[in-house]
């Protein structure tokens, strides 16, 4: 009589960050239409396992809550395909190994005047412990902006708006990039009584708006604010620039407000 060994195998794939290191994050360059440049990721294994990487371009967006999502190359209208190589685009990496990725990337003369693209770095390590196979996904980018020579910025703050949920104070505000390049900015934000006391201080840094995108700046007042008259006063900077927008909203706590933007 036959006897058969049945082993079940539990596969479990994880999704994580930890294995690689991308060099330096992002790359911005202003050229004119048809003008090249080139430039060079550094890509280390930082574990102590040998990693089989594998380099791909892909097209990106911001969602509404300013989360990244990746689209197939040539998909979006910000598309650099066929305007980007790189090289290699498959590697072997020994622990604590750097691989140079080198790219030449190209300005379309058609518009938009500005293109993106995310090159991602993609490795996987499968661990067995007790019948569990393990696959750890690792996904790590650098993205790439190209801007045409003569393009316009502009910033908008469009609404805004406070809240209280739970004796919680936010403010929401409504901010659209109307230019045709990316925007990055920061934002300083205090309040004030109404004797000019400053209560609360925070600085939210590094949001990026893409150009026509809407988004909505959650402030997170984390200070117990009694009823009464006060002022939000705010400076937006943005990076690159010595250009900043400030804003003042007065605005009265009752303890009644709902809802936000």
């Amino acid at each position: 009589m036959k006897r058969w060994l049945l082993v079940l195998t539990c596969l479990l794939s994880i999704k994580a960050s930890a294995s690689l290191l991308a060099e330096p994050t992002k790359f911005e360059y202003i050229l004119d239409p048809l003008a090249k440049t080139t430039g060079a990721i550094k890509v280390t294994n930082i574990t102590s396992t040998p990693l089989l990487i594998t380099a791909k371009a892909y097209d990106w967006i911001l969602k509404e809550d300013g989360s990244l999502e990746n689209l197939p190359l040539g998909n979006h209208q910000t598309t650099l395909a066929g305007n980007l190589k790189f090289n290699p685009k498959q590697f072997n990496l020994a622990p604590g190994q750097t691989q140079i990725v080198r790219f030449t990337v190209t300005m379309p003369d058609q518009p938009p005047k500005e293109r993106r693209t995310m090159v991602f770095f993609e490795t996987e390590e499968i661990t067995l412990t007790g019948g569990i196979k393990t696959i750890m996904q690792t996904q790590i980018g650098t993205v790439i902006y190209v801007t045409a020579s003569k393009t316009k910025a502009s910033f908008q703050m469009l609404e805004i708006k406070e809240a209280i949920r739970d004796y919680q104070l936010n403010f929401y505000l409504l901010c659209l990039n109307s230019g045709e390049i990316h925007i990055r900015m920061s934002l300083t934000y205090a309040i004030l009584d109404l004797f000019g006391q400053e209560l609360f201080k925070n600085t939210i840094e590094d949001n990026v708006l893409l150009p026509e995108q809407k988004l909505v700046l959650k402030l997170p007042i984390e200070k117990n604010i009694q009823p009464g008259i006060y002022k939000i006063v705010g400076k937006f900077t943005f990076d690159g620039t010595h250009t900043f927008l400030p804003f003042v909203y007065s605005f009265t706590i009752d303890n009644t407000i709902e809802g936000g933007l």
